[in-house]
């Protein structure tokens, strides 16, 4: 499969519930590193989570990369902050974000990208945690709203968050609350641009994108981001 074209984002969709490939087979495709941190898992259900979710992630970058055809012989590195990476596939950029029993791979070509999906929680307590961490704007937003419509709101603020920091490859050594996203119509159809100053002014574009069905998610790319076109893994 060919990289997305220009500035295109692909998005995989995962849905652990659709997953027919045998528990051992995805197993096998971990690294031992991998399997290790999956042994650590308390609960069997995070245990099971993380198979998938590296099992997947594995599957759709093979689709990619011509030099490494089988999942299996995916194998990362990662910078200082923790985010991965393919070793001399600079430009195979990719992210992977997952919630609950659902996860999104985003894909891109040479320009970093960041992904992020949240299941929405109608039951948290979502104005203190808005208050210290978005901005002023942004807090007296959901404040404003009405409650039934608060919750869905607030985790696409903290997604389009994730998303941007993901992409930064500096994760929340970021000052997340310097961040402040648009609240029009315009958003949701062409995005936003921050500059990031710890990136030497760098622009990141952000977009909200459809996932699943209670769930929110943005995709956010360095410098541009067009077109994201959606794909669903069924393995």
């Amino acid at each position: 499969m060919n990289l997305p074209d220009g500035d295109e984002v692909h998005l995989w969709k995962i849905d652990h519930s659709t997953v027919t490939t045998p528990f051992p087979v995805l197993y096998a495709l971990l690294s031992t590193e991998e399997k290790s941190r999956a042994q650590r898992f308390v609960f069997d259900r995070h245990r099971h989570a993380f198979v998938i979710n590296r099992a997947a992630l594995k599957t759709v970058l093979a689709r990619y990369c011509p030099d490494a055809p089988q999942p299996g012989a995916i194998v990362f590195t990662q910078n200082e902050y923790g985010k991965p990476a393919l070793p001399d596939q600079s430009q195979l950029q990719f992210n992977i974000s997952h919630s609950a029993d659902k996860a999104l791979v985003a894909v891109s070509g040479h320009e970093p990208v960041g992904v992020d999906c949240e299941k929405v929680d109608e039951d948290k307590t979502c104005l203190p945690i808005a208050m210290s961490q978005f901005s002023s704007a942004e807090y007296e937003h959901l404040v404003r709203l009405p409650p039934d419509e608060r919750a869905g709101v607030f985790f696409q603020y903290w997604a389009r968050r994730e998303a941007t920091m993901k992409a930064s490859g500096m994760g929340f050594s970021l000052n997340i609350r310097a961040f402040r996203y648009d609240q029009d119509e315009a958003f949701i159809n062409n995005g936003c641009e921050l500059v990031i100053p710890e990136l030497g002014n760098t622009a990141i574009v952000i977009k909200d994108c459809q996932s699943f069905s209670g769930f929110r998610a943005s995709v956010a790319r360095v410098r541009r981001l067009g077109a994201v076109t959606c794909f669903s893994l069924n393995f």
